[in-house]
């Protein structure tokens, strides 16, 4: 059975705990992704609407919810801030994607 959090299949005992699993799944992310350039016109932008202009949720009411329930990172710190301003250099982390804010 795979594992909720990291999606692998648990090896041995040092995977059990909750802190484990949350450093593996960290390390997987931070690892294999590639960060996405988002190119912003003005600043500061608010949180919620990167979500919505960048397509990674169908409305900005689904990402203040999001964001709200923990879901989103911002530069690798879990956000609940949903008007939270954004700035050139930001990294935003949601489902498996990262966006950096780069201004234009």
């Amino acid at each position: 059975q795979l594992d909720r959090v990291t999606g692998f299949e648990p090896v041995g005992r040092e995977f059990e705990s909750l802190r484990a699993r949350q450093l593996l799944h960290f390390t997987f992310i931070h690892r294999r992704l590639a960060v996405r350039t988002i190119g912003i016109t003005r600043e500061p932008v608010e949180l919620y609407k990167i979500l919505k202009f960048e397509g990674l949720v169908a409305t900005g009411g689904e990402a203040k919810l999001m964001i709200g329930d923990g879901q989103v990172t911002v530069n690798g710190a879990v956000e609940t801030q949903r008007r939270k301003k954004m700035v050139s250099g930001d990294i935003i982390g949601f489902r498996g994607e990262q966006l950096q804010l780069k201004r234009v």
